[in-house]
């Protein structure tokens, strides 16, 4: 017990503090003066660094002053090569098209072909076809980049429709030829077009369609655009739900009217790949 009690009392001193502590207390106040001459050295450099630097800037700011205010009266006021660049890379607007109108017999049939010569910019809109005081409500539309897009109407009452374009919204898009390649990717084969003699023999286009892009689509609209010696003599459509990758469907089309031997024909998948809402997630396949 004696010899713990001599232990402690080494490790302590009289005022309960260790010799470590005694050590650095005395440290301390053998370079007090010393640490402090140093501390205000340190202050006074960083002092003169932080205003020198400030001046050098000043002083270049001035210096430049001149030059760019030539420089931003040059822009604003001049015909400048990068203004006409930046120019060069907004869209351009599209213009309304005119309407193409066949006779159905029992009614018409409306086309209108917007091209878009922007490669880099997605046209989004909302479209109606009008005649006299028939104003239905606008439908939404798109034209995909340096692309046509045809926006077809069905068994009209009106042979002199007008068009109308509201709420045009262009997007850019980067890379698109690569997303194009890789998500608009649809196959037609076995396709036979039978023409019939009117009502009583419709004229039939049957085909096969496959998505083969690896993506799945909530609606692609399948368009035919009929040709007779080079001139549109006929419109159809068909509307797939829920189109999956990988998937073929079998699709007929008829056209209870009278069509001119000799025709040709195009059959095109309207979709708009670039809209996320438009692609079916996993979970809802």
């Amino acid at each position: 017990m004696f010899i713990c009690y001599n232990i402690f009392m080494q490790e302590e001193s009289m005022d309960g503090l260790t010799d470590r502590q005694l050590k650095l207390s005395y440290w301390y106040i053998s370079h007090k003066l010393s640490l402090k001459r140093l501390w205000t050295i340190f202050l006074i450099i960083l002092s003169i660094a932080l205003w020198s630097y400030v001046i050098l800037q000043m002083t270049l700011f001035f210096m430049n002053y001149s030059a760019h205010k030539q420089l931003e009266n040059y822009l604003l006021f001049t015909a400048d090569p990068s203004l006409s660049r930046i120019e060069s890379l907004m869209p351009k607007n599209i213009s309304v098209p005119s309407v193409q109108v066949f006779g159905t017999g029992n009614g018409y049939d409306y086309l209108a072909t917007i091209s878009n010569g922007n490669k880099n910019w997605l046209g989004e809109f909302e479209y109606r076809f009008t005649n006299g005081t028939n104003t239905p409500q606008y439908k939404k539309g798109f034209v995909l980049p340096g692309s046509e897009a045809n926006i077809m109407d069905f068994s009209r009452e009106n042979d002199s429709p007008n068009f109308q374009i509201n709420n045009f919204k262009w997007k850019r898009i980067e890379g698109y030829e690569s997303l194009k390649n890789k998500m608009d990717y649809f196959l037609v084969e076995n396709d036979r077009f039978d023409i019939g003699r009117g009502d009583k023999e419709p004229s039939t286009l049957s085909f096969e369609i496959t998505n083969n892009s690896p993506y799945s689509y909530w609606l692609v609209d399948v368009q035919v655009i009929v040709y007779s010696e080079g001139t549109v003599a006929g419109i159809n459509h068909y509307t797939l739900n829920q189109f999956k990758s990988g998937e073929k469907k079998q699709i007929s089309l008829l056209w209870n009217h009278g069509l001119p031997t000799g025709l040709t024909y195009v059959i095109l998948s309207a979709v708009n790949f670039l809209d996320p809402d438009n692609i079916m997630s996993v979970g809802t396949q």
